[in-house]
């Protein structure tokens, strides 16, 4: 048997700490998680409401970013529309409520079934595939192109982890 001076803790006593710690934090990321996913928002623009379930793996749509630009679209009826880095879908969710076919892509498996999710709440028909900008993109014309990408600069150490 060893013997510990007080205020020493042995590995097997340290080990069970860290897996006590680590337990507990998984429980709690999954619980933000999953409180995340229940939060719903919705947005007006142009007359027109839009409930967006949020995701937290997805940039959320704000007032200074997606809500302005939405503000600008123009779409009429029976337009062919094209929405690159859909997100959370609130733009093509609002160019399908404005008469648009909607063509919605993103490079992000989550984005994509998120912005699925919101247009079947939004109960519009909103085609959305997994696609990096235009790469998956079927030859065809588009009457309007929206873009709304993330503008964040990101670190060469991120950019390495995460490839586009």
């Amino acid at each position: 048997m060893t013997t510990r001076r007080r205020g020493e803790s042995s590995d097997a006593h340290i080990n069970f700490w860290r897996g006590v710690a680590r337990r507990s934090l998984v429980r709690a990321r999954f619980f933000r998680y999953n409180q995340e996913m229940k939060s719903f928002e919705t947005f007006k623009i142009k007359n027109q409401k839009i409930k967006i379930q949020m995701n937290p793996l997805i940039f959320h749509p704000s007032p200074h970013g997606s809500k302005a630009l939405g503000g600008n679209i123009v779409v009429s009826e029976g337009e062919r529309v094209l929405d690159v880095g859909t997100g959370t879908g609130m733009l093509a969710i609002l160019a399908a409520k404005l008469g648009g076919k909607v063509l919605a892509v993103d490079m992000l498996h989550q984005a994509v079934n998120s912005a699925k999710q919101n247009a079947l709440l939004n109960k519009v028909d909103v085609e959305v595939i997994k696609s990096n900008l235009f790469e998956k993109v079927p030859v065809q014309k588009f009457d309007v192109i929206i873009a709304n990408v993330p503008q964040e600069v990101l670190s060469p150490k991120l950019l390495k982890k995460y490839p586009a």
